[in-house]
């Protein structure tokens, strides 16, 4: 026996959705790109990031995509201006606080965060206010390590150690602006199944110690390498030019940037190859 349906109009394209679906399910299973962070969906539905607000026919409020189940001939839209605009004050209130280190960040190119700022995002923060600080770099246990400034407290490492792996061994301290991913005992985040979570984490926040030691030390010498050869064909070009000769000068220039170029090479390499 077929399984009954219903239409459903997104973004004016009458889709088929399955009774009890939510509209973000639907609108990722034919393609249409809603953002989010805090669903996932091998785990509960929590709500709480409010990205993947859209309009509804006939309700007068914006809807989590993620926790609205589809209705007969609903109609929604997922790109009108005031889901855009919505869009924008949900990143300015979750990069208030962030450091947005993205140039040293090791989940950089693959974060969620840095993606939808990218394309959904204001151009500048309207706020003028000092950051508020958390810790940095704090080992939950003997494998992971937690950013609480990049954390986004979407809760996804949470509801896994609550509903996959049982443990209970993550949980969310604090209130408000204080609040912050700590496990049940602190330092000894020892579950069996704890290296899901940095795979599951939509940002930078949860990294492994082993990873996080050895770029740290790869970009150490990958920025002595490039450091040393460009003194060293800084003093060429200063002693061309201490000498008068223009021309050897711009040899001397053309060296710096060559012994630049190749000194990034190199410490690429370095670190590609200690990474590996």
């Amino acid at each position: 026996m077929s399984t009954p349906t219903l239409k459903v109009t997104i973004d004016r394209r009458e889709i088929e959705a399955r009774p009890g679906e939510t509209v973000l399910q639907v609108a990722r299973r034919n393609g249409i790109d809603i953002p989010h962070f805090c669903y996932h969906d091998k785990l509960s539905i929590a709500g709480s990031c409010r990205i993947c607000l859209v309009k509804v026919n006939n309700l007068p409020k914006l809807q989590p995509a993620c926790n609205l189940a589809v209705a007969p001939n609903m109609v929604v839209e997922t790109g009108v201006e005031q889901v855009q605009k919505a869009r924008e004050d949900v990143l300015q209130f979750i990069l208030l606080n962030h450091p947005v280190d993205c140039g040293i960040c090791d989940k950089a190119g693959e974060c969620k965060l840095q993606d939808y700022q990218h394309k959904y995002g204001p151009a500048e923060s309207i706020s003028r206010d000092p950051k508020h600080h958390k810790r940095k770099l704090h080992d939950l246990g003997p494998r992971i390590t937690l950013d609480n400034e990049r954390c986004i407290l979407c809760s996804r490492c949470v509801r896994f150690t609550r509903e996959i792996s049982r443990s209970n061994a993550l949980g969310i301290v604090e209130r408000g602006n204080h609040s912050y991913v700590e496990a049940q005992t602190p330092g000894e985040f020892n579950d069996a199944y704890s290296d899901n979570v940095i795979d599951i984490c939509p940002v930078g926040a949860l990294l492994p110690i082993a990873v996080v030691a050895t770029v740290a030390q790869s970009q150490l010498i990958l920025w002595t390498s490039l450091s040393s050869l460009a003194f060293l064909a800084g003093l060429g070009a200063l002693s061309a030019y201490a000498g008068g000769a223009r021309m050897w000068a711009g040899a001397g220039r053309v060296a710096f940037w060559g012994a630049a170029a190749m000194a990034v090479t190199a410490g690429a390499g370095a670190l590609f190859g200690a990474v590996a």
